[in-house]
């Protein structure tokens, strides 16, 4: 069965049945294989079927593991069938009126402190079961944040006292949230936040829980399900990087070519306010580093006079990082907007109301995600945030200004062209670069990089936060960085390279750039860093590999090009490369100045 002919409107037993169908196709190219383990303080196996059809709609072929309720200890260990599993994913949910239901019933009759103490005590139990854990696996961990039960000891009136439950609740999540975010690989579930918008008073169904446990009606256990695998999902794959806008009849009603910019709907009344609202909501995917770009058949001199001209355009053109605004195919504007972003088409997003125009697209550019569009405008946000494209764990600095850094490479290349020398034009840069170890301040970017760099990158290795963090800790490695700025603005953080030390030798496992800053000797300085780390920790020789990959056939020659000497072959049809410390020296460029980070 193919992903994309799973229906929206299934009943449970439909997804019984595709469940069976997809679990009996097995993994394939469309569905990659994904072991979810769960550890609960109630009874999740009811979700099964629901995962897998869920599973498959994200390219996940979904198998599950579900220990006994309330059994996180007895589970945890690697000689356990859990261990055995060796799950991919571990989710560990606890609901505070599992842990202790006098106290959360009778929350009062000891002023909301042994309540407060039962969800510490939960909390530390999770550090502690995240810490066991660990001993044996790798693998992200998912923890779910603790809702708010339906029934408050105040009722309706609970919000208005400032001890009451609802607040516990609240401040034992920012807590939970605090802990969560200081271990390596482990990500908040919202948990909390699915039930509040699926509504707390019907979340529960009393007979399915008296019967067996079960905390999630079944008209919730879809939602469920699909929560949980987009969440699955996001913190395992990374974000798109680009959406691609339509213009008529997407970011305004009308067609501006018949209508003019008087006559398309764009106001703060109906319909022209669904326009807006759609505006917000892809202006708030820049505010987080998403790249906006426009690519429509039109005149650009006609569509831009609604960008600069309409008082009610909150998308303006200085918003775009890139368009395309002409007559040709939407499949070929969308593979040299690629090539302009200096981007994989895969990392494009189109939003394009026709349907004939999406269908264009994914026939001919298929490594583009193309949203399912509705009919009715009032759906389009909802569609934008429920297509899981756009998922991030986290943000980082680089992420809040990337469009500012696409414009400020613009101002570059203009740049360039004055000078008549690559050298002239490099000095003229006025480059700086930092340099310094992985810390809890770069944790979060450097695996972002390691995990998404493509091009440049010597041997496409991917490591989880946790491993890399581990790495980082230990004294016989090193996780190094690079951040770059010059005179039209911070490159942010662009290069990371992982050095161990194996006796005399000093290995590079990993060694990758950010693509916007090639042609600017980085690679020289990331490379001269580490040679000097490996001097330090006694290696006289530095070793890197090259793995060939269908993307990375630009650092080829990188090793050989700084004095490095064949030293055997590796796997995938890759050479080792080793450098004679004793003899060589890797200077540090010329034309970039040196930060030490302190």
């Amino acid at each position: 069965m193919e992903t994309h002919t799973i229906p929206d409107d299934l009943r449970p037993a439909d997804y019984a049945r595709l469940a069976r169908e997809i679990q009996r196709a097995g993994a394939g190219p469309d569905r990659a294989p994904i072991n979810i383990a769960f550890l609960s303080t109630f009874t999740l196996e009811f979700v099964n079927p629901f995962l897998v059809v869920e599973g498959a709609r994200r390219g996940l072929w979904v198998a599950s593991y579900f220990g006994g309720f309330g059994q996180f200890e007895q589970e945890i260990g690697s000689d356990t069938r859990l261990g055995q599993f060796a799950p991919d994913v571990l989710v560990l949910a606890m609901r505070p009126e599992d842990v202790d239901p006098d106290a959360a019933v009778r929350y009062y009759a000891t002023d909301g402190r042994r309540f407060a103490e039962r969800l510490q005590e939960s909390i530390d139990r999770i550090g502690q079961l995240v810490k066991a854990f660990r001993q044996w696996s790798t693998a992200p961990v998912l923890v779910a944040n603790f809702a708010t039960p339906a029934r408050l000891p105040l009722g309706i009136f609970d919000a208005n006292v400032g001890e009451a439950l609802t607040y516990a609740i609240q401040r034992a999540n920012e807590e939970l949230q605090r802990r969560v975010t200081s271990m390596a690989g482990v990500v908040l579930w919202d948990y909390a936040g699915l039930v509040r918008a699926s509504g707390a008073g019907s979340w529960t169904d009393r007979r399915l829980w008296a019967l067996g446990r079960i905390a999630v009606a079944a008209a919730h256990q879809p939602a469920l399900a699909r929560h949980l695998v987009r969440t699955v999902a996001g913190a395992r794959q990374r974000p798109a990087k680009c959406l691609v806008l339509d213009l008529d009849n997407t970011l305004w009603g009308g067609v501006i070519g018949d209508d003019g910019v008087e006559g398309i709907k764009l106001s703060d009344d109906y319909p022209g306010n669904v326009y807006k609202g759609f505006q917000r909501a892809a202006l708030s995917l820049k505010d987080r580093g998403i790249l906006l770009a426009v690519v429509s058949k039109n005149d650009e001199s006609v569509a831009r006079q609604v960008f600069d001209e309409h008082p009610e355009m909150l998308i303006r053109w200085e918003d775009l990082a890139a368009a395309r605004v002409n007559w040709n195919p939407k499949s070929q504007n969308l593979l040299e907007l690629a090539e302009e972003l200096n981007i994989g088409a895969d990392a494009l997003v189109l939003f394009d109301d026709n349907p004939v125009e999406r269908a264009e697209a994914r026939a001919n550019a298929p490594a583009v995600g193309v949203i399912e569009v509705p009919a009715d405008p009032l759906a389009y946000e909802e569609a934008l945030w429920e297509s899981g494209f756009f998922d991030q764990v986290s943000l980082s600095d680089e992420d809040r200004s990337r469009t500012e850094m696409y414009h400020a490479e613009q101002k570059r290349q203009t740049h360039a062209q004055r000078f008549d020398t690559v050298d002239d034009f490099l000095y003229s840069l006025e480059m700086v670069a930092a340099v310094g170890e992985a810390g809890p301040a770069t944790i979060g970017r450097i695996t972002q990089l390691v995990n998404k760099t493509n091009q440049f990158n010597l041997t496409t290795r991917r490591h989880t936060q946790t491993e890399i963090d581990a790495m980082a800790r230990d004294p016989s490695q090193v996780v190094a960085w690079l951040r770059l700025r010059d005179r039209f603005g911070d490159q942010g953080l662009v290069a990371v390279g992982i050095l161990r030390c194996e006796g005399r030798m000093g290995v590079l496992d990993t060694c990758l750039m950010s693509c916007r800053v090639m042609n600017r000797h980085v690679e020289e300085a990331l490379l001269a860093y580490l040679a000097e780390h490996a001097r330090r920790l006694g290696c006289e020789f530095l070793a890197g590999e090259y793995r060939p990959t269908k993307k990375n056939g630009m650092v080829r020659d990188l090793y050989p090009r700084l004095g490095f000497v064949p030293d055997g072959e590796v796997a995938d049809g890759g050479c080792r490369y080793t450098l004679d410390l004793r003899r060589v020296t890797l200077a540090w460029p010329d034309v970039i100045d040196r930060q030490d980070a302190g």
